[in-house]
């Protein structure tokens, strides 16, 4: 654990010494499980304080022991809820509550380390020197704390709002801390009275019913005593008369209105106090570019206070008065210790719906000029909760004038550069080929100088060395009759027997249909044919059915080589001794014919008395 701290934390709290706390908490103890308690710190309301660590992030944290006095003093259950009630708010100008628990007959609360200073400190430490916050800086403070009002609304008010719980850190975010322990009220009032002169006036001028009012009546006088430079008067008259003859008109009014909750002219929400403000703010600063800035601006009189004194005008040629402090609007350039000097880590950049950050202005500017950036960029100003690109955030305008122009010399550079690269990938192309060309010429000539290498050494031919000399008698060779056929020869030997087989058959074919017309001409009765009987069509037709798949057949080929054909017709002679001849194939091809008689060849049916019958077979083609 740190022992020591900045002296802004010690002169954080002008508040009650820290009293001996080794006999509730010792260093080092662990509350919770995981937050490790440290040395005691200043403090301001009821309990101690002591500085902690979170054991499983390292993060430092700030322990609030409320002891049994303090629960004793209100409904302890009242007391926790509250603190429950305060750890589930969670807004980024709220101090977080991390956790609440017991610890013996006390409660102990651990909220995030106050890094920074407190308002009170801060406003105490420009009084010493006679400066006041600049309205631009009020403004802004004094908008985080409405955002945090806000935020937190009517249902769960602060109750104890005052400089001592406005925390600024070093980078200048504001957060408003003390939140759940507005049952301690009386408690934190009673010792503000007696040791905090900035937070007293929180407690005893405003004049409202509620809590919520109460919180925005403590607005309203930190309001005037950030821009008044001094404490206010604790009485609530002595508060309006200093108002008055303090501050410009509008923004009395603004303040006068915020105090007062029981008047007639009241701002009724958050959201109306800080419109009212920044009109007040825009009315203030118009009238000091026109010149009006020297006396008090007053606001009209108002029937709940009282009317201020009569502007006095100064004589043309006295001397100037030194009059009592009094509001004097400064440049709105002013309160540098609440503006951003470039090292707030104020700024998120999104990227591809992504943001990321947070970063000051100074390393989203070297992200810009590094062209990770560009001006069209959405940019997320965490102070102000606006989201818009780059460009359109008047803190950049300087340094993106600076941008476009070194934009184009880096275009410039950039196309050199590109040039430079092309020009060498041209010669470190142009220097491969031709290393490509001589080590393949190199190699073209080795391989043929290797070959010639493992050829036989020439001598000159010696032709009796080469001729062997003949002697006896030639060796006699036997040649076959004839030759093998070869492969064209096979195939029209074949095509040759083919087509005398094809004659043959055609020839025995046409002999046959000659007999059978012969046979199927003849007209003799035969009527002693053995077992003769009467004719019976329909047992022709069934003899016929058993050859129907080879028909079927015989058409189906028909069909193929005429496709035009829709039907045909068989014709058949039956003679009386059964016999079915002089098939013919009415409408078909030569081939047709062939096949149908091929298909009825040898089919008979039963005898029968008379001369020859002939029937027709119809088929239908689809």
């Amino acid at each position: 654990m740190d022992n020591t701290e900045s002296s802004s934390e010690e002169q954080a709290v002008t508040g009650s010494p820290v009293p001996d706390a080794k006999a509730l908490l010792a260093e080092g103890m662990i509350l919770g499980g995981r937050y490790a308690v440290g040395t005691p710190m200043p403090h301001v309301g009821p309990g101690l304080r002591f500085r902690g660590q979170d054991t499983e992030k390292g993060a430092r944290v700030c322990i609030a022991l409320l002891g049994p006095d303090v629960v004793a003093s209100t409904d302890r259950g009242t007391l926790q809820m509250a603190l429950t009630d305060a750890r589930q708010v969670v807004h980024k100008n709220i101090a977080r509550l991390l956790h609440v628990g017991e610890h013996g007959d006390a409660l102990y609360a651990v909220t995030e380390y106050p890094e920074g200073s407190t308002l009170a400190a801060l406003m105490a430490k420009r009084a010493k020197s006679e400066r006041r916050f600049s309205l631009k800086g009020a403004y802004k403070l004094i908008g985080h704390v409405c955002n945090a009002l806000e935020f937190i609304g009517e249902k769960t008010p602060h109750g104890t709002l005052c400089p001592s719980n406005v925390l600024i850190s070093r980078s200048g975010r504001v957060k408003v801390a003390g939140l759940g322990l507005g049952g301690q009220r009386g408690q934190i009032s009673g010792e503000a009275d007696a040791n905090m002169p900035w937070d007293a006036p929180c407690f005893s001028v405003p004049q409202a019913d509620d809590p919520h009012g109460l919180d925005i009546g403590a607005l309203g006088v930190i309001l005037y005593q950030l821009l008044s430079g001094q404490a206010a008067p604790h009485a609530p008259d002595a508060f309006a008369a200093a108002v008055q003859s303090t501050l410009p008109g509008e923004l009395a009014e603004v303040v006068l209105e915020c105090v007062d909750r029981r008047g007639e002219n009241t701002l009724e929400s958050i959201d109306a106090i800080k419109i009212a403000l920044l009109q007040a703010v825009e009315v203030v600063k118009a009238k000091k570019e026109a010149g009006v800035v020297d006396g008090v601006i007053h606001r009209k009189p108002s029937s709940s206070m009282p009317p201020p004194p009569p502007p006095v005008e100064p004589e043309p040629a006295a001397p100037p008065v030194k009059k009592a402090p009094a509001f004097v609007l400064p440049e709105l350039g002013g309160a540098r210790g609440m503006d951003d000097d470039g090292t707030v880590a104020r700024w998120l950049y999104e990227k591809g719906g992504v943001d990321y950050g947070p970063f000051n202005r100074k390393e989203l500017l070297d992200k810009l000029f590094d062209e990770e950036l560009t001006p069209e960029t959405v940019v997320y100003d965490i102070e102000t909760d606006r989201r818009r690109p780059l460009s359109e955030f008047a803190a950049f305008d300087e340094y993106l004038v600076k941008w476009v122009h070194e934009k184009a010399d880096r275009e410039v550079r950039r196309r050199e550069m590109k040039a430079l690269r092309a020009k060498k990938r041209k010669r470190q192309l142009a220097i491969g080929i031709a290393v490509s060309i001589f080590v393949g010429g190199g190699a073209i000539a080795g391989g043929y100088s290797y070959y010639l290498s493992t050829l036989p050494t020439p001598v000159n031919a010696q032709l009796a060395q080469l001729v062997t000399p003949l002697r006896g008698v030639l060796p006699t060779m036997e040649l076959p009759d004839e030759l093998p056929e070869t492969f064209a020869e096979v195939k029209e030997r074949r095509k040759k027997e083919n087509r005398a087989k094809n004659a043959a058959r055609d020839r025995l074919e046409r002999a046959e249909i000659r007999r059978e017309e012969r046979l199927a001409a003849s007209t003799t009765l035969n009527m002693g044919s053995k077992g003769g009987g009467k004719f019976d069509k329909n047992q022709v037709l069934r003899a016929v059915s058993t050859r129907n798949s080879a028909l079927a057949g015989c058409i189906q080929e028909e069909v193929r080589r005429d496709p035009s054909l829709k039907s045909v017709s068989v014709k058949v002679t039956i003679i009386p001794d059964g016999r079915l001849i002089n098939v013919k194939l009415k409408g078909g091809t030569s081939r047709g014919r062939s096949c149908v008689r091929r298909a009825l060849k040898n089919l008979r049916v039963a005898p029968f008395s008379g001369t020859n019958r002939t029937i027709t077979l119809p088929f239908m083609v689809q």
